[in-house]
C-alpha cells in the first residue's frame, strides 16, 4: 500500500547527498586552490563509507506460503531471458513510452551548461544543482505517497508535462530568473516520476519477475539518456541551446502520447 511512497523515499534519500555533494564542493574548492582531482579524491572516500554502510544491511526473509497462511503452490519456473515478451502488453508500452520520453531528457550535467551560455560564472553551476536536487528531495516522498492514493499514471502524466514546461521555460527565457524557475520546475519532474516510474512497473510485472522488470526499466532510462545526451549535445554544440531544448520537448511529447495509450490496460494493475 506504500509502494509510492517508499520508492520517493528512497529517491529523496538518495538526493540528499546530491545536496550535501554540491555544497561541500563549494566549501572544499576554495581550500584546496580549485584542485578537482583532490576534489574527485574526497568524493571517492565518500562513496567508499557508502559502501561499507552494507554491513549494517540485513535482507527480510520471505515467508514460505504456509508460514504466510497460503495454500502451497509449485514454484513459478521463471525462463532466464532478455526479451520483453514475457511480460504484459501493459508493460511493454510503458517500456516503450519511457524510453521515447526519456529521448529528450537530456542529462542534467548538459542542462547545466545553460548557465554559462547566458554568461554567469562557473561557480553557478553546482549551485543550480542545488537547487535542482532541493525541488526534488522536497516533493520526491509527497508525490510517492500521492501517487499511492490517486495511482501511479495520473502523477506520471503530471511529472512528464512539468518537464515539458522545464524545457519550454529554459528553450525560451535567458535570464537568471527564469533558469532558476526552470530547475526548480525540472527538480519538480524528478520528484514525480523518479521513484514513481519504478512503483508503476513494479505493479505492471508479476511479483516472481520484479528485479528483471526493474532491469528492464532501468536499461530504457539510461540507453535513452544516453542518446539524448549524444544528441542533444551536438545539438547545443553545433546548433543552438535552444534547439537542443526544442529537440527534448519533441521527444518528450512523443513519449507522453504514447503514455496514455496505457489508460486502455488498467485492468492489469488490479
Amino acid at each position: 500500500g506504500e509502494v509510492g511512497k517508499s520508492f520517493g523515499y528512497h529517491r529523496a534519500m538518495d538526493t540528499i547527498g546530491s545536496v550535501l555533494g554540491p555544497l561541500t564542493a563549494i566549501i572544499l574548492l576554495p581550500i584546496l586552490s580549485g584542485n578537482y582531482r583532490q576534489l574527485f579524491l574526497v568524493g571517492f572516500l565518500a562513496g567508499t563509507l557508502a559502501v561499507l554502510t552494507f554491513v549494517f544491511v540485513k535482507d527480510v526473509p520471505k515467508k514460505t506460503n504456509i508460514e504466510a497462511g497460503n495454500a502451497p503452490v509449485l514454484p513459478l519456473k521463471l525462463r532466464q531471458s532478455f526479451s520483453l515478451k514475457q511480460f504484459s502488453r501493459s508493460f511493454k508500452l510503458y517500456i516503450s513510452a519511457v524510453f521515447i520520453f526519456g529521448l529528450g531528457v537530456m542529462p542534467t550535467s548538459l542542462m547545466l551548461l545553460k548557465s554559462q551560455a547566458i554568461g554567469l560564472p562557473s561557480f553557478s553551476i553546482p549551485l543550480l544543482y542545488l537547487i535542482y536536487s532541493l525541488s526534488f528531495i522536497i516533493f520526491a516522498i509527497p508525490f510517492g505517497h500521492l501517487s499511492d492514493k490517486i495511482g501511479e499514471r495520473k502523477v506520471l502524466i503530471l511529472g512528464f508535462l512539468t518537464a515539458i514546461i522545464s524545457y519550454l521555460i529554459l528553450a525560451r527565457f535567458s535570464g537568471v530568473t527564469s533558469l532558476v524557475i526552470g530547475f526548480i520546475i525540472f527538480g519538480l519532474y524528478s520528484a514525480m516520476t523518479d521513484g514513481v516510474m519504478r512503483a508503476l512497473a513494479s505493479r505492471l510485472v508479476p511479483h516472481q519477475k520484479l528485479a528483471i522488470g526493474q532491469g528492464f526499466l532501468n536499461a530504457a532510462v539510461g540507453i535513452s539518456s544516453l542518446l539524448a545526451g549524444i544528441v542533444g549535445g551536438a545539438i547545443w554544440t553545433y546548433i543552438s541551446p535552444a534547439m537542443a531544448f526544442g529537440y527534448g520537448v519533441m521527444a518528450m511529447v512523443a513519449g507522453l502520447l504514447t503514455f496514455i495509450k496505457l489508460n486502455g490496460t488498467q485492468k492489469e494493475l488490479q
